[in-house]
């Protein structure tokens, strides 16, 4: 019985070796795809990296990256270049960040493909960098017409409208501090009525009380002295800065000009005085 086990398996092995040489020739066995092969096609477009004209593989196995400069043609088929490099496009190049439209010259772009008999790529794919947002508006002024409440606000300086919102950043004060009569700055992007909503506003204060005349009732002592100009009473102190001369050059009858806060009496802490030349 062991035997005729033995002799089916023959049989069958000289079978199959049969069956396989009747094909004339043994099927080739499929081989897998080789690792790390990856098309160039499929290379990201680092629009931050600068192409160097000449760069070996600029355009095929690394994407070549610049300035559009002479396009001609009528989308989907254009024609440009990059970094020294003739790019075409044609229907089957695929584009991100942009189309077909956004190709002008001057825009900055990336693009990865084929390259022709002639040198140039034929691109299976177009990155166009996202326009950059015109430059922010800037003016100053005298803050009227006036209205509106915090933080919605709409007043005009030098004759542009400007509105805030609750994003508006403040220098010099807060919202509450604009007003109308008071200087201010702003800062933002035009809409196409030519107002402007502000990114930033800046408060320019008032400047100090100023008053002038000729100096009666001196007192004191440097760089402490009290006097009155003009009705208005006068305080010196050692921050006190002085210009046309020193305090000593302060006197009865000289002519002065001063600045700076008022106290709750109405009289001058003054930061500035100004002595008039002796005629």
């Amino acid at each position: 019985m062991q035997s005729r086990h033995y002799a089916f398996c023959s049989l069958l092995i000289v079978a199959a070796l049969v069956i396989g040489c009747s094909n004339g020739s043994k099927a080739p066995a499929p081989t897998a795809p080789s690792p790390g092969i990856v098309s160039s096609s499929s290379n990201a477009i680092d629009l931050n990296t600068v192409t160097t004209p000449g760069t070996a593989g600029a355009g095929t196995e690394k994407p070549v990256v610049g300035t559009v400069a002479q396009a001609t043609g009528t989308c989907p088929t254009l024609t440009f270049v990059l970094s020294g490099v003739t790019i075409n496009v044609t229907t089957k190049t695929t584009f991100e960040s942009g189309t077909c439209a956004d190709i002008t010259d001057g825009v900055r772009a990336g693009a990865i493909g084929t390259k022709t008999a002639n040198g140039s790529i034929d691109a299976v794919r177009v990155k166009i960098a996202p326009a950059l947002p015109p430059p922010p508006v800037h003016v100053e002024g005298i803050v009227s017409a006036f209205g509106g409440n915090c933080p919605a606000l709409t007043f005009t300086l030098s004759g542009t409208t400007v509105h805030t919102t609750d994003k508006t950043q403040y220098e010099g004060g807060t919202c509450a501090d604009v007003k109308e009569g008071g200087r201010a700055g702003a800062e933002g992007q035009k809409d196409a009525a030519g107002a402007i909503t502000a990114d930033r506003v800046k408060i320019v204060p008032p400047p100090p009380p100023h008053v002038e005349g000729a100096i009666s009732a001196l007192g004191g002592s440097c760089p402490a002295l009290t006097f009155t100009l003009s009705g208005t009473i006068v305080h010196t102190a050692d921050k006190t800065a002085f210009e046309g001369g020193t305090c000593a050059d302060v006197k009865e009858g000289v002519r002065v000009g001063a600045a700076g806060p008022k106290a709750a009496d109405g009289s001058i802490d003054a930061q500035v005085v100004k002595i008039a030349p002796a005629k």
